[in-house]
């Protein structure tokens, strides 16, 4: 049952790529000025795709409302639909942080693109990729990483919890940390339909170099629900 219904969910994904290619293509004149517009756009679709394949998003825990000023939005859960739960569940424009490869993958990268994706560029440092971050904080975007899909892709992954806390203390962003708990699956890439809890923990905001909460902590507090 859920090798079907995961073939039907992707199904369903393949036609909505398409269709978002497709704008994507259409609004390409725009250049960045459609950004706000087609993001919006693909918001909706990823709502849609999971009210047809009947996945309910709960959002528990703060922030509630639309978050203000630069936020780095942090999940330890780095399976192939995380992103999707929380593009629908959320009001604030995300951007996601993508590897350079995902670029050329067929109607896929061209829909990341589209959608602001902050690309880590492979081959690159870590350097250039904390300075574009830090450029995306200072300007009061949302972003959302998951460290243990990027700690692949940096060169120093033991390096990068406190790379990320620095930097969101030198843009004066929030940290937020998110927990996913959704129905077990045998493989990363089967699908139950269900409910999805999305836990959201407080805002945290690095007060300096002797800070000593870490992202480790933060979701310990969370699991534990304190």
């Amino acid at each position: 049952m859920a090798w079907l219904f995961s073939a039907y969910f992707f199904l369903l994904c393949l036609i909505g790529l398409l269709i978002l290619a497709v704008l994507a293509w259409l609004l390409l004149p725009l250049g960045d000025l459609a950004r706000p517009l087609y993001y919006a756009i693909f918001r909706q679709m990823m709502k849609l795709l999971l009210a047809c394949t009947f996945i309910r998003v709960e959002v528990v825990g703060a922030p509630q409302g639309k978050m203000r000023g630069g936020s780095l939005w942090v999940a330890e859960h780095p399976g192939l639909l995380e992103p999707l739960y929380l593009v629908a569940a959320r009001p604030e424009r995300l951007r996601l942080v993508a590897d350079s490869n995902i670029l050329r993958v067929p109607l896929l990268g061209r829909v990341l693109k589209s959608a602001g994706c902050l690309i880590y560029e492979l081959g690159g440092t870590d350097v250039a990729f904390l300075l574009s971050l830090r450029e995306a904080l200072q300007r009061g975007e949302q972003v959302l990483v998951f460290p243990p899909a990027l700690r692949r892709l940096v060169s120093k992954p033991a390096e990068l919890d406190d790379a990320l806390v620095r930097t969101a203390r030198l843009c004066g962003a929030a940290i937020i940390p998110l927990l996913i708990e959704q129905p077990p699956v045998t493989s990363e890439y089967l699908i139950n339909p269900g409910r999805v809890r999305l836990k959201i923990g407080s805002p945290w905001r690095p007060a300096g170099p002797a800070e000593k909460s870490t992202l480790a902590n933060l979701f310990r507090v969370l699991e534990e629900g304190k």
